[in-house]
């Protein structure tokens, strides 16, 4: 009776009620690694908890009235940290199921019935296919037998960039026609001179960059106060398809080149010859003396060797058609593909010539007046028209002879003169062949070099040079040194020998 009575009777009492308590809880292993669990209320079913033994999800579901734990459903990494939170994992799931069902609906694929698409090509307004010229109607495709179809983009796909190049040189050659009436040449910025200095490039960048260039008009193209304009990279007068950015002369090159005509001596040629291109530096070309008509005459070509600065007059920056193939061969035109080229016409639109044009087409469509049209059966080329401009000589008995006027006579050559002159720097920041390097000395000095009596391979030795504040003649000795080579100064050339040759005059 004093037991139940006791004050410890109560703390007793108080923990048998809890022990009972207890023996009421949701025992269960682990699903991952049996660890025994506890869970007391029935509340929490449907909810997921983290085992303290192995930090797994263990989803609580209720089995005869009591919980147990399972494997949950694998979650996505972005709702993982939802684990052993309360969200409910049925409405995610449905969640899931609903977001998939709507993108499947968005991103199914329709059904086009090919009437509608047909439609829907051919509907693409006229607008979208016009150039920026505003001239062109497409490239047009000079085949074989001559005659000229009209072809779409598609037809010369990867020349995109190539044909806008080819865009961009005639706007600014026709922003200069309607400046000064004629075609660029290079000679308006050496009027006064007998040979060109520059060429009609470096004519179009002066009239697009007005006042924003400190050089000197006057001296050479490469004269060295004018370096810092032409050793700039023009983008514009590069073909993509060209991978070779530097020309013979080491400085910037260009890829295309102004139409001379056909023969080497089309510079030359008079305005109403009939193998007269558009470009010469030596006649002033308007269009009116275009008398084939500017659709049917070439103004731009591609080249793809010998190459040259684009401030270089001459061949770098002008080509006349004279040896066949054309296309491709040794004059050097041609645009990267192998089986034809783009050319630039004179009313602006972009012809592809094939490499199997009847080579006389070309020919007249490198002429601007021969008076022949570009179809194959009309008899005729350009080269065999010559005897065309030879008029008739006027009977001159009648009238007073005339005096003829002589030219002044020339500065006397003097190699020594040459030989002088000093250049500030001269500096090879990769090694070069000796023979390009002698090549560069011929032009720079404006004496021929021989060294026909030197062993090749010694003219394929590179070598690299820094050189400051010296002469000619200084340079010469530094790259025939280099390289156990001499040279002997004649009256009109520099002839190179093998050291020690015992051919060489004694010097004074």
């Amino acid at each position: 009776m004093l037991w139940r009575h006791s004050p410890g009777n109560h703390r007793i009492r108080r923990f048998l009620t809890t022990e009972v308590k207890v023996s009421n809880l949701n025992r269960f292993p682990c699903p991952h690694c049996s660890a025994p669990l506890r869970v007391r209320d029935l509340s929490r079913r449907g909810q997921t908890i983290q085992c303290p033994d192995c930090s797994q999800p263990v989803l609580l579901e209720e089995q005869d009235g009591r919980l147990v734990g399972v494997e949950p459903i694998q979650l996505p990494e972005s709702l993982q940290s939802r684990v052993g939170s309360s969200f409910p994992v049925r409405i995610l799931l449905v969640g899931i199921l609903v977001v998939t069902w709507i993108v499947w609906f968005l991103l199914k694929p329709e059904t086009v019935s090919t009437d509608t698409a047909t439609h829907s090509e051919t509907s693409v307004p006229e607008e979208s296919l016009e150039t920026s010229g505003g001239t062109d109607v497409g490239p047009i495709t000079i085949e074989g037998d001559g005659s000229a179809n009209e072809t779409n983009e598609a037809d010369v796909d990867g020349n995109g960039l190539l044909q806008q190049r080819l865009k961009g040189i005639y706007d600014s050659l026709d922003r200069n026609l309607a400046l000064t009436g004629s075609y660029a040449n290079g000679m308006d910025l050496t009027r006064d001179e007998s040979v060109p200095r520059w060429s009609w490039i470096a004519q179009l960048e002066r009239q697009e960059n007005a006042g924003n260039l400190s050089l000197d008009w006057k001296a050479a193209w490469n004269d060295r106060q004018n370096d810092s304009f032409v050793r700039r990279r023009l983008e514009q007068y590069q073909n993509p398809e060209v991978t070779r950015l530097a020309g013979d002369d080491r400085y910037p090159a260009t890829h295309f080149a102004g139409v001379s005509g056909v023969g080497p001596d089309s510079e030359r040629l008079s305005i109403n010859h009939p193998r007269a291109g558009i470009f010469s530096p030596f006649r002033t070309v308007q269009k009116s003396d275009i008398v084939d008509g500017t659709s049917n005459t070439m103004l731009i070509v591609g080249v793809q060797s010998m190459l040259g600065a684009w401030a270089r007059p001459g061949n770098a920056t002008i080509r006349s058609f004279n040896q066949e193939p054309y296309v491709n061969g040794p004059d050097g035109i041609g645009t990267g593909d192998q089986d034809s080229m783009l050319v630039l016409m004179a009313d602006g639109s972009v012809k592809q010539v094939s490499a199997e044009t009847d080579p006389r087409i070309i020919r007249r469509m490198a002429a601007m007046a021969d008076g022949l049209s570009l179809e194959t059966d009309e008899n005729g080329t350009p080269v065999e028209f010559d005897d065309r401009v030879e008029e008739e000589p006027e009977d001159s008995s009648d009238h007073e002879p005339v005096l003829p006027l002589l030219a002044s006579d020339a500065a006397p050559f003097s190699i020594d003169e040459r030989l002088e002159q000093r250049l500030v720097e001269y500096r090879l920041v990769n090694p070069t062949q000796v023979g390009i390097l002698l090549r560069e000395f011929s032009e720079i000095a404006g004496v021929s070099v021989d060294h026909s009596d030197v062993d090749p391979e010694q003219l394929d030795h590179r070598v690299t040079l820094s050189l400051q504040d010296v002469d000619l003649l200084e340079l010469l000795k530094e790259i025939t040194a280099s390289v156990g080579l001499d040279f002997e100064v004649q009256a009109r050339r520099i002839r190179i020998l093998p050291k020690d040759d015992p051919s060489k005059s004694p010097q004074d």
